[in-house]
């Protein structure tokens, strides 16, 4: 299990790489999420999807699950939040982890718990929604539009 857990890693870390911080802290966060969801219904997804149940009992799996991908890539997200709360364009009295955990909690409960493919439409309404709380006042007529309906 340990061999599949060092396979994921270096799988996730080319076919969805932490964020980089650029001009665009909002645009950073937009393509992760869009990266993380094809991920998800590819090989590192469904990596990922038998490794989560070995941690159910295995708690070496577990321990190498948390500090290899979901500590590591969770703090880097959040540093961008933390970026685009500095520039003005999310809201600063909402911690960064929980803004991260906001926009791919609901990625991660589609293709995890639901077992359905995370497509792009929903990619897109995943990111619109959470802007609608997360984004300063500024921001929220600059980048919201009506999102893209998603079928259940």
């Amino acid at each position: 299990a340990a061999l599949v857990v060092e396979l994921l890693l270096k799988i996730a870390a080319v076919a969805a790489p932490p964020p980089t911080i650029g001009k665009s802290p909002l645009r950073a966060l937009r393509n992760e999420l869009h990266t993380v969801g094809r991920a998800s219904n590819a090989l590192p997804g469904r990596l990922l999807l038998s490794l989560l149940g070995e941690s159910q009992n295995d708690p070496e799996v577990r321990v190498a699950l948390q500090n290899g991908l979901f500590k590591p890539r969770r703090a880097a997200t959040a540093e961008v939040v933390r970026q685009a709360q500095a520039k003005g364009d999310l809201c600063k009295g909402i911690a960064p982890l929980i803004a991260t955990d906001l926009l791919f909690g609901p990625l991660f409960y589609r293709r995890f718990v639901r077992h359905e493919p995370v497509t792009e439409a929903f990619v897109k309404q995943i990111f619109e929604y959470a802007m609608t709380g997360l984004a300063s006042a500024k921001t929220k007529k600059r980048l919201l539009r009506p999102a893209t309906r998603v079928r259940k």
